[in-house]
């Protein structure tokens, strides 16, 4: 009896595009879970990124003949999208679109041992030539009595754009950034099913990767490499709400954080991403341990979080609701692993300056496009943001100073206006532009070595995967003054940048530099070359390098407490109008403030400020 069907006009219009299939992992995304709702058992994909050619066989239920006509049919489906939970699977559309972009693409499938499926579309007049030529390239096995063999060549060759596109950027490491992602969010509902990920190299086809695992926790480690013992169960429920899951407790890693409702993977909102981290930041280690600098490395909490709940609370708010349950439970599952909740906010969590502004608006600049979560201290009315201030007012001849108070705050006037500098957040700022300038000139110097030799080397041991991190990283890290060596799984940090000389810590340096590696493949750092000023270049280097120079900057800049001749004071507020970043120190506090008076004040003449 056939079970594909068209789908209701309505819903038809409902899910129209004009690209389902943009990428390999979304044919994979596709065939994997059209296997498991077949009820598979044992699924084998063989993935060519050369050729961007895939093969899926596997055990399930087949697809009968009445359904042959049906299955590469646009808005044509098997499943019921007017309630639909399952995880991941497109609407109906997939196999059409598959067919639209691929050279050829071959199903054969048996239902009760009897062959009652062999459909094709190809542009080749010799299909059965066809057939068989790409069933020896795929090296397809023998189908028991039931089953399917769907084989897809040349994908998106006939966007010739795109395939080349696609063809120069899958690499290596393809299969820990994107397929272990995506095979998790699929199979971490489907345990003892087995998986076998085969990747061809030259002329054949090697098994890179077998999964059969019996619950979604041991899938997390297998793929991600990480010690069962480190991450720790957590669950809970709340009337409607049942959540499963678990905290890693050891390993920090970007992109390792996982929400799901009812097994489909959560659409969270950048602030509610900001709040669960923020739970996390709060607790013990969480927080960071001591980095490069003394200062907490930002670290990603790695956790797995699945919510279920029963359909009488299917409602708009449903997910809300669910989401408030998963910080409960966040927060009562660290408290009893043992975690300290901090009163303070780490340093780790304040706003990076590097990435908050624009320095093509240098010249003219609002300190309210900086944000800040320092308060000032005093009465509600002695102190605010300011409005505008633009730093022709700083140059030299177009502010007055005052005078110095208590050796913590320079006064000066400018536009019949009071403004009040903070000494030593002042030339914290400029210490920290004139270290970065200067490193990023040396960077981009061919004849600059930035290296120097440690003390003593520092080792630590890493994954297979993050091996190969590092194998290709060596050029770019050594740009930045490091140098290391690789034998087997163990890498050897030989010279660190001068900034870093004296650092000896193995761990937080791994950590750092792992997430190095992270940024570079998420894109959240770029090479050099695709910057055009020194300043938009530092968000590219490595973040303990950056901290070893914030920190660098504090130590050598004026401090409270230092009495500063009126050369001296001038000297700081112009260099400090000079600045790309003027109204922030390094960690974020502000540099300058206007003193608001309750009744209005002209400064136009001398006063004396007491």
């Amino acid at each position: 009896m056939a079970s594909i069907s068209k789908l209701d006009d309505r819903v038809a219009v409902q899910i129209r595009s004009h690209l389902v299939i943009n990428s390999v992992e979304c044919v994979v995304r596709e065939l994997l879970v059209n296997a498991l709702e077949a009820n598979s058992t044992k699924i084998i994909a063989k993935i060519d990124l050369e050729t961007l050619s895939v093969c899926f066989e596997d055990n399930g239920n087949g697809i009968c003949k009445e359904d042959l006509e049906s299955i590469y049919k646009r808005y044509h489906s098997s499943k019921n999208l007017e309630n639909r939970t399952e995880n991941g699977a497109h609407r109906g559309e997939a196999l059409n679109s598959i067919i639209e972009c691929s050279g050829s693409t071959v199903v054969e499938s048996m239902v009760n041992g009897q062959a009652t499926s062999q459909f094709h579309m190809s542009k080749a007049s010799d299909l059965e030539n066809i057939v068989s030529v790409v069933s020896n390239y795929f090296e397809t096995t023998k189908r028991a009595r039931h089953g399917t063999t769907i084989m897809i060549t040349r994908l998106f060759s006939r966007s010739p754009v795109r395939y080349q596109y696609l063809k120069e950027g899958y690499r290596a490491n393809w299969l820990k950034r994107v397929l272990k992602p995506l095979l998790f969010e699929v199979l971490h509902e489907y345990p003892k099913v087995r998986v076998d990920i085969q990747i061809r190299s030259g002329s054949h086809f090697d098994k890179v990767l077998t999964l059969e695992i019996d619950n979604a926790r041991e899938l997390f480690s297998t793929l991600f490499i990480l010690p069962l013992d480190c991450l720790v169960p957590i669950n809970g429920s709340d009337g409607d709400y049942c959540i499963e899951g678990f905290v890693c407790v050891e390993s920090f890693r970007s992109n390792l954080q996982y929400v799901f409702f009812n097994g489909q993977r959560a659409n969270l909102s950048r602030g509610q991403n900001t709040r669960l981290l923020k739970i996390f930041q709060n607790y013990g280690r969480y927080a960071g341990r001591q980095g490069v600098i003394n200062k907490a490395i930002s670290k990603s909490p790695i956790f797995y979080i699945n919510v279920r709940y029963s359909g009488k609370v299917e409602n708009q708010n449903h997910e809300s609701k669910a989401f408030e349950f998963v910080k409960q439970l966040l927060v009562f599952s660290l408290e009893k692993l043992g975690y300290i909740l901090r009163t303070e906010t780490p340093p780790s969590s304040q706003r990076s300056t590097t990435e908050s502004l624009d320095a093509s608006r240098s010249n003219d600049y609002s300190i309210a496009d900086s944000e800040t979560s320092h308060e000032t201290d005093g009465s509600p009315n002695s102190f605010h943001t300011l409005s505008t201030l633009s730093m022709i007012l700083l140059e030299e001849g177009n502010f007055k100073l005052v005078k110095q108070i208590l050796a913590l705050v320079i006064l000066i006037t400018t536009n019949g206006c009071l403004y009040a500098i903070d000494q030593h957040a002042c030339d914290e700022r400029i210490q920290l532009e004139d270290l970065l300038e200067e490193f990023i000139g040396n960077v981009l110097d061919p004849l600059c070595d930035l290296s120097v030799k440690c003390t003593v080397p520092i080792s630590f041991s890493v994954s297979s995967e993050d091996k190969q991190d590092f194998d290709e990283s060596i050029e770019t890290l050594l740009q930045y003054g490091i140098r290391y060596t690789i034998q087997n799984n163990t890498i050897k940090l030989t010279h660190l940048p001068l900034v870093m000389a004296k650092f000896n810590d193995s761990e937080a340096l791994k950590e750092c530099l792992l997430q190095f590696h992270d940024d570079l493949k998420d894109r959240k750092k770029v090479p050099m070359s695709a910057c055009d000023t020194w300043f938009l270049k530092v968000k590219n280097i490595p973040s303990m390098i950056y901290e070893a120079f914030v920190s660098q900057a504090c130590k050598l800049s004026v401090k409270f407490g230092d009495t500063l001749t009126d050369t001296e004071m001038e000297y700081l507020v112009v260099k400090l109008g000079r600045c790309i970043l003027p109204f922030q120190c390094a960690h974020g506090r502000p540099t300058i403030v206007e003193v608001d008076f309750e009744e209005p004040v002209n400064f136009t003449e001398d006063m004396d400020i007491k």
